[in-house]
């Protein structure tokens, strides 16, 4: 029987957890190409795995099309400077992290200034 421990709010927009699925726990997969080095900060990972890894629990700016074009995922406008040294993006309102807080720019800002760190 599965056990529920979400809260209310949770369970109105999800619904009632089906007997033998639980909320919660520790997921574990195997990928190939992973490594002792491999680091799970965007700014620096290099591997398949690390990339795989990292859209799994966020969502990303922008996503590559099969065809090479851009679409927008949490950035729903962007362009750049004339010679590509400045990128400015609008995010997408209404995107909330896992606690319920609101992501904005600043939250972006943040991301990417801890990345250059």
């Amino acid at each position: 029987m599965g056990h529920d421990s979400r809260t209310s709010a949770s369970r109105a927009r999800w619904g009632a957890v089906p007997a033998g699925i639980f909320w919660g726990g520790t997921l574990k997969f195997g990928l190939q190409s992973g490594s002792a080095i491999d680091s799970l900060d965007p700014a620096i990972a290099a591997s398949a795995m690390a990339s795989h890894v990292g859209r799994s629990w966020g969502e990303q700016l922008l996503r590559q099309t099969p065809a090479g074009t851009l679409t927008p995922l949490l950035a729903i406008e962007w362009n750049s400077s004339p010679d590509a040294n400045a990128w400015v993006f609008k995010i997408r309102k209404g995107v909330q992290f896992h606690n319920g807080k609101e992501f904005t720019p600043d939250d972006m800002a943040q991301r990417r200034v801890a990345a250059c760190a």
